[in-house]
């Protein structure tokens, strides 16, 4: 905007910047090798649900109608990281009419982590919930169900 009003004013080094840049339509092919001898493992196969999401005719999760006793879910979240959780007072919530319950990591049976029990994988533990130390801004502490 700056250099829009300076004009000829500005350095020539600068005045580029002032001016729309136009470059052609960009285009890109991408080609996966395949190896017979280890079909059909490298084999191109169409996926099995292709057609049905081309035509429109897939059903999502999205697509299907509220069912009678439905409920939703919302995260309880932390506001702030790298520090430790006092407590979480959901009373209040818990009184509001069609609330079902609150769900937290002390509810979670055995592990509270998302590959408990999958030893061969080499994967960093994270927590479900939240329970007490705080890593991050963003955590989830819980889940309300409504």
């Amino acid at each position: 905007f700056y250099l829009t009003l300076l004009g000829e004013k500005a350095s020539e080094r600068v005045r580029s910047a002032a001016v729309p840049y136009v470059r052609p339509i960009s285009s890109g092919q991408q080609s996966f090798g395949t190896t017979p001898s280890e079909y059909p493992l490298t084999k191109p196969m169409t996926k099995t649900t292709a057609k049905l999401q081309a035509s429109g005719e897939a059903q999502y999760t999205d697509d299907i109608l509220k069912q009678g006793g439905e409920l939703y879910a919302a995260f309880v979240t932390t506001t702030q990281g790298n520090c430790k959780l006092a407590n979480v007072d959901v009373s209040e919530v818990l009184k509001i009419p069609g609330v079902f319950k609150y769900i937290c990591a002390e509810d979670i049976p055995g592990e509270n982590n998302f590959v408990a029990g999958c030893a061969m994988f080499n994967v960093t533990k994270e927590k479900i919930f939240c329970d007490g130390d705080v890593d991050y801004a963003g955590q989830a502490v819980g889940l309300i169900v409504a």
